[in-house]
């Protein structure tokens, strides 16, 4: 299996092999609209060059999963041994996925459905007159994180890659690829198999070691500056414990690394950022909440993360325009 097969240049990890089934996911339109999705949400308005994609990001972890199974391997990693290359496509396949569900504006989408997915969630209280005054309850809601499995970008991005008449399912199936298996991966369902997580989804994982590098880059700020190659470079396995581990002397890299992530979320979470992100999900939560706000192009805004799984599955248009550009267009006929 060749990961070779055409090169993208990137500027945070150079040239970025990917292989002929890299290609083809990365070609389709449900992939390509992560183009148009900011990794940061609206840090722009504070740090212009943070303008960089999800689809940039993708790629990036998808190139550090894959040097970080090529260190395991040469340190003897047992679930390494046996598929070969296979088993490191479908490593590489859960990296380059794993952000595929993601809303309009990132997180910042995501929080505001989340917060449609609460309130349509005891629309039966507000009903029956049990709040006493439910506009003012729900607008202090808005500054509170509520957490949906129902709403949260893995599960949309399971969705995209398991629902009947799926491009990436297709195209997953016919090289030999459980689409079901790659999405617990990513969403570590596949809870049998700490490994996986520890690879895309714990304190040090390919995730984290791209957008750290990567968010730096591009807002200008040194927080982010972590040494990957060592890191990398001194990647151990622990056969009793079969876990990831590090030789002691990458304690000092490792160590900065966490200390980074500390104090780069307080330069990226900056007071002005909060301010546009905060009025923008309260603006993304009205358009959503507001049944009779139905006009513009796609099919109308949606109004709950069930009509949105719903498009999923009948509208082969509907993904490929729900992006950032989504929230403007019908931003800008909001009354």
């Amino acid at each position: 299996m060749k990961f070779r097969e055409k090169i993208i240049c990137d500027n945070v990890h150079g040239p970025i092999g990917i292989s002929k089934l890299e290609q083809e996911i990365i070609n389709t339109r449900t992939f390509q609209r992560l183009k148009k999705i900011r990794h940061l949400g609206l840090a722009s308005l504070v740090f212009p060059g943070a303008e960089h994609s999800r689809f940039s990001h993708s790629n990036g972890v998808m190139h550090v999963m894959s040097r970080l199974i090529d260190s395991l391997r040469d340190a003897g990693c047992g679930y390494l041994e046996d598929g070969g290359d296979n088993k490191k496509q479908k490593l590489r396949l859960a990296a380059l996925l794993h952000d595929i569900g993601h809303y309009p504006l990132s997180h910042l989408g995501e929080k505001a459905f989340e917060w449609v997915d609460y309130t349509l969630s005891i629309t039966d209280v507000v009903a029956n007159g049990s709040l006493v005054n439910p506009e003012r309850y729900l607008l202090l809601e808005a500054g509170r994180d509520h957490e949906s499995e129902n709403a949260s970008h893995e599960a949309l991005g399971k969705l995209i890659l398991t629902a009947d008449g799926s491009e990436i399912k297709t195209i997953l199936e016919s090289a030999g690829f459980d689409p079901f298996e790659i999405a617990r991966i990513f969403n570590t369902e596949d809870v049998e198999n700490d490994f996986y997580i520890q690879l895309i989804s714990s304190t040090l994982d390919c995730d984290r070691l791209d957008y750290m590098l990567r968010d730096s880059i591009s807002t200008g700020t040194p927080y982010g500056q972590i040494d990957l190659e060592y890191i990398l470079q001194n990647v151990l396995w622990n056969p009793k414990e079969e876990i990831v581990s590090f030789h002691p002397k990458a304690i000092t890299a490792i160590e900065h690394f966490i200390t980074s992530r500390y104090f780069f979320y307080n330069i990226i979470y900056h007071k002005t950022i909060m301010g546009f992100e905060a009025m923008a999900k309260v603006l993304l939560y009205a358009m959503v909440m507001a049944k009779d706000f139905s006009e513009g192009e796609y099919g109308g805004i949606v109004h709950s993360v069930d009509e949105i799984k719903a498009k999923i599955k009948t509208d082969e248009n509907f993904l490929a325009n729900f992006n950032d550009e989504y929230f403007w267009y019908y931003l800008e006929m909001f009354d």
